[in-house]
């Protein structure tokens, strides 16, 4: 039977698609790997598949030291652009501005006003946004009762590269749907490592299905071969 299965062209093409991530991140055994290369020698669609994976990899090195993103480094960042971008540009114009005199005229009096609302609607949503942030972090800690059939906490199962234009509040919302919560993410926020809620419905194949259909997702791949 199995002979039959690995004559057939289209199922040796599944099975060659089906572990090009595993190639690609060098989890793959010596014999996948040359089943894959073999096979991409005369796939067009696989060896595409394959060197588009390769470009996914290599824009997600870190071209540093690793580590995980924590939620003060994350906020650090985001501070960071708030000041250069946003905040810092109009305390430099209030700062350059000459104090009002008692007969400055109502119309500069209405602007400096406005400036300052600005500023604080600025730190308004910064906080909000941080705030979420915080959330999407202390989530994976909040399951404190566990049974000994449950996978440990803390063990992320799911690769996940989101479209440039995922905003926190799309992401949390794609978390919630998936029963997935949000484990580690590089420096740049570009990829992240998700793992199964305690008692989730689902597993991670399916999980991985899922993600893969949503507008919002650029790439969602499992951290685990499948088992045999």
């Amino acid at each position: 039977m199995s002979k039959t299965m690995d004559a057939d062209p289209n199922s040796a093409h599944r099975r060659a698609w089906d572990l090009i991530p595993w190639v690609v991140n060098g989890s793959a055994s010596e014999d996948e790997r040359r089943l894959v290369e073999r096979h991409a020698e005369d796939c067009a669609d696989c060896r595409e598949e394959f060197d588009f994976q390769c470009q996914l990899r290599d824009g997600m090195a870190p071209r540093t030291a690793p580590a995980a993103l924590d939620a003060d480094h994350a906020l650090g960042r985001f501070w960071g652009r708030v000041d250069a971008e946003q905040t810092g540009s109009l305390w430099d114009k209030l700062a350059t501005q000459p104090p009002a005199s008692p007969t400055a005229p109502a119309e500069h009096q209405r602007r400096g006003r406005w400036q300052t609302a600005m500023i604080a609607a600025v730190l308004v949503q910064a906080l909000g946004l941080a705030a979420l942030l915080g959330v999407l972090w202390e989530r994976p800690r909040g399951a404190e009762y566990q049974v000994l059939s449950q996978p440990p906490a803390g063990m992320a199962d799911i690769r996940l590269v989101p479209a440039p234009g995922l905003s926190l509040g799309e992401l949390h919302a794609l978390l919630d749907r998936h029963e997935l919560q949000l484990l580690q993410a590089n420096a740049d926020a570009t990829h992240f490592a998700l793992g199964l809620r305690p008692g989730a419905g689902l597993g991670v194949a399916e999980a991985v299905q899922r993600l893969r259909a949503e507008p919002g997702v650029l790439l969602a791949e499992p951290l685990t071969p499948p088992k045999p």
